[in-house]
């Protein structure tokens, strides 16, 4: 069994009227995290900081320009069973941003997202959620 670690930045994208931006993940990589709810984002590049990461990361997935906000001061860290019988931790940076260009589209990341929308912070909390989506929206509420 291989294990791995990976650190991972978050986009907790609003819109002009306060809505969270959300993904339907469909990656069956992880089958605990398919098809439920998350915050855009992805990988660190070599040589690049979280913050201009997490920029990059929306605009790759969601067709949105974003300005970080500030830092969610709470480094989450989840390990998940993958389908291949690994393992792996991942640590997760999350940004508040606002939207401040671009248009939202479903194109971005076709093999891992399915649907991408806007919610508010109330119909957000009943979706069926990854546990550091849910953990980070409660403490916004």
């Amino acid at each position: 069994m291989k294990k791995e670690q990976l650190l991972i930045v978050l986009g907790l994208v609003r819109d002009a009227e306060g809505k969270v931006l959300l993904a339907q993940r469909v990656d069956d990589s992880i089958p605990e995290a398919s098809d439920k709810w998350e915050f855009v984002g992805g990988n660190i590049n070599f040589g690049e900081s979280p913050g201009t990461a997490v920029v990059r990361e929306v605009r790759e997935e969601s067709g949105l320009e974003v300005k970080v906000v500030k830092f969610v001061p709470s480094v989450q860290s989840i390990v998940w069973n993958k389908a291949d019988g690994n393992r792996v931790q991942v640590f997760l940076l999350t940004y508040e941003c606002m939207v401040v260009g671009g248009k939202l589209n479903n194109l971005g990341v076709k093999d891992e997202i399915g649907n991408l929308q806007f919610f508010s912070l109330d119909d957000a909390l009943t979706l069926q959620l990854l546990p550091n989506v849910r953990e980070t929206l409660s403490s916004l509420s």
